[in-house]
């Protein structure tokens, strides 16, 4: 009992740690806080019991010390020999790398030279050459034996100095070799014909009749190279060294090694001639077909389109009981035929007699633009080799719908063109009843309705004008001179632009017009929306102007009247003209050019602007320092007026600008002899 009481006592400290380590594990299972659990005891980090005390020799710390600080400075003392010692040996070790590859590049020159000898040596002794003549020959394998045994010794004696440098270059080598073994199946060779021939066994020469051997021989080739890791697939938008038909995507292993790109090329190579032998095929497929009369070249597609019996859409084509159109065939599916990937994919369908029961209209699918579906539309399983036109017999064109025993695609296809045609009929109808202003009682401009005038601005940009759309813009907006809203005419395409969704409910005139700096609309939609529409505008706005001025519109025939002195053929008089500038560049990546028009009076030899007809003309006339009604001589015109009269003589009167009259031509050096100078060269080019 004694000496377990004494053992106990010993190691009471370690007991009690234990003791409380067991009861931290048995107790908080889980940690609660204002009665949230936080984390089990799993989680909880125990902190262990601390290590007992270790005795030392205090009395022999110093020596201890004295003894570690004389072992660190050793330390620092040999450290810089130590690291040149272990660069010496890196750079002797890149050294030899050198060398070494040196050598068996060397060794495999050699290596052929000799066999080269040894042939000539033994075709000599063949052809009875004279002894001399063989002993010199002998000389020189003699010489080629010797340096190969030296590059040999050097050789064995570096690998065995530097293993691990041969193993890499081992493995370099077997990487060559097996790049040189894959390349071999694309060996080739040029006939006396020209044509280019593999020569490799299994590897087939591209041709017509062999296209399927041609694509499982690549395919199984590329296999073969991603499993030796020669090639590896990357994804689709990296760059590739070879992109296959089906646009998988392939880099060399190795792109280091000459060979890796060299096999990338030579299966990019062997995948454009089996694209050029589909080609070839397809395109003999393509001939057929047009011979038959059932594919349409791009040239007769051109012409037929410009046909006087081209109806344009179906709708029309049955309005006239006669002619044909081209209707858009209603699917994704590409061309494979290179030549035809630019081509829309169409089928003319010509309107025909009907011949058949008491139907009223007739219509048959005759051909069509798009290789890829000449043989799905004309050459239907049931017909066998023999081509037939589906032929539609029907009362109302509407009754297409309900079809289901035809063609899914054509049918699908003259579904879409009925509804394309009347809703490109309900627009133009739309955008002819808003091109006729004369119906409309308080017309006004946009720039009007946001100086607060209440009336109704008309927007008509067909999409030459508003290219961001792929259809003509049209709409009215109404104003109040508070609130704005649409009018009741618009298109459907119109509708679903978001300046006028934004104002389908109503959109204070001062939100909605709110303007810059520079006097153009802050709404970025809308500006764009008022620049294209400032055509339109001044279609109307420019009659106006001539019947409220009692004034000239600008012609070839008159130009000479405003912009010339009295004596070169002047004369007094009101005019109203247009022109096209070019806009202030601020922070544009792109020239964008807008029409000015002005009402103008010509009193002798000077000039009134009366007018601008636009807000934008108004302001390019006062930025340039132009004031209106306020007489202007001639001959002393600056900026942007003069600017726009060189324009007009440029472009109504037809004078190139080297050739204007002095008044035109800008700033002006008095010289000795009283003489002018043109305007500098560049500005004149800047202007053009």
């Amino acid at each position: 009992m004694g000496t377990m009481q004494d053992a106990i006592r010993d190691h009471l400290e370690e007991i009690k740690a234990v003791a409380v380590v067991n009861t931290n594990v048995a107790s908080q299972t889980q940690t609660v806080f204002n009665g949230e659990i936080l984390a089990s005891a799993a989680e909880q980090p125990v902190s262990p019991a601390p290590a007992p005390a270790e005795d030392i020799d205090e009395d022999g710390v110093a020596d201890i010390i004295r003894a570690r600080t004389a072992k660190r400075l050793q330390f620092v003392a040999d450290r810089d020999p130590r690291d040149a010692e272990l660069q010496q040996r890196h750079e002797r070790s890149g050294k030899s790398e050198a060398n070494l590859r040196n050598l068996l590049s060397e060794k495999r020159e050699v290596e052929q030279l000799l066999r080269e000898e040894t042939s000539k040596l033994s075709e000599a002794k063949k052809a009875g050459f004279a002894t001399r003549d063989l002993a010199l020959l002998q000389t020189g394998i003699e010489e080629l034996t010797e340096g190969l045994a030296f590059i040999t010794t050097v050789k064995n004696a570096l690998e065995g100095k530097y293993p691990e440098i041969k193993a890499k270059l081992d493995e370099e080598q077997r990487l060559v070799i097996l790049h040189q073994w894959f390349l071999e199946r694309f060996a080739k060779e040029t006939g006396g014909d020209g044509v280019v021939r593999y020569v490799a066994k299994g590897t087939p020469t591209p041709n017509t009749a062999n296209v399927k051997d041609m694509d499982a021989f690549l395919k199984k080739g590329i296999e073969e190279g991603e499993n030796l890791e020669i090639i590896v697939s990357v994804s689709k938008g990296e760059s590739a060294a070879f992109v296959a038909h089906d646009g998988s995507r392939w880099n060399p292993r190795y792109p280091e090694m000459m060979e890796g790109l060299r096999i990338c090329k030579e299966l990019d190579a062997y995948e454009s001639a089996i694209q050029s032998v589909e080609q070839k095929n397809l395109q003999n497929c393509a001939d057929n077909y047009i011979a038959a009369g059932l594919l349409l070249t791009p040239a007769q597609i051109t012409a037929q389109k410009k046909s006087p019996q081209n109806r344009h859409n179906l709708v029309n084509m049955l309005r006239f009981g006669e002619g044909f159109c081209f209707v858009l065939i209603d699917s994704k599916r590409p061309a494979d035929l290179l030549s035809y990937n630019v081509v829309r994919p169409e089928m003319k369908v010509e309107y025909g007699d009907n011949k058949e029961g008491n139907k009223k209209h007739m219509l048959r699918v005759t051909s069509i633009t798009a290789p890829q579906f000449v043989k799905n539309f004309f050459f239907p399983e049931a017909a066998g080799d023999k081509s037939v036109m589906p032929t539609f017999y029907f009362d109302d064109l509407h009754e297409i719908a309900t079809w289901r025993k035809i063609n899914l695609v054509i049918r699908d296809s003259l579904i879409n063109g009925i509804r394309w045609a009347e809703s490109w009929e309900k627009q133009a109808g739309v955008m002819e009843e808003l091109g006729d202003v004369s119906r409309v009682s308080n017309l006004k401009t946009l720039d009007q309705l946001g100086d607060g005038v209440s009336g109704t601005a008309v927007i008509r940009a067909p999409k030459s004008w508003y290219s961001d759309y792929a259809s003509d813009i049209g709409f009215e907006i109404v104003s109040d001179g508070k609130t704005v809203r649409p009018g009741s005419l618009a298109t459907d395409w119109s509708k679903k632009l978001e300046v006028y969704e934004e104002i389908i409910d109503g959109k204070p005139v001062a939100k909605f017009f709110a303007r810059a700096k520079d006097g153009s609309f802050q709404n970025e939609r809308l500006q764009k929306l008022a620049r294209r529409n400032e055509q339109f505008e001044l279609s109307w706005i420019m009659p106006a102007a001539v019947a409220e001025h009692g004034a000239e519109s600008l012609s070839a025939d008159n130009a000479a009247g405003m912009v010339m002195l009295t004596d070169a053929g002047g004369r007094n008089g009101a005019y109203v003209f247009k022109v096209s500038v070019r806009e202030d560049r601020k922070e544009k990546e792109v020239d964008i050019y807008r029409q000015v028009a002005y009402v103008v009076r010509r009193e002798d030899d000077k000039l009134i602007f009366v007018a601008g007809l636009t807000h934008y003309s108004t302001h390019r006339l006062t930025e340039g320092g132009f004031t209106l009604n306020t007489p202007y001589v001639l001959s002393e015109l600056r900026g942007f007026v003069l600017y726009i009269l060189r324009k007009v003589s440029h472009k109504v009167l037809d004078v190139p600008y080297d050739k204007l009259p002095d008044h035109l031509k800008g700033i002006r050096e008095t010289t000795q002899n009283g003489t002018h100078a043109a305007q500098d060269p560049a500005s004149l080019r800047e202007e053009q």
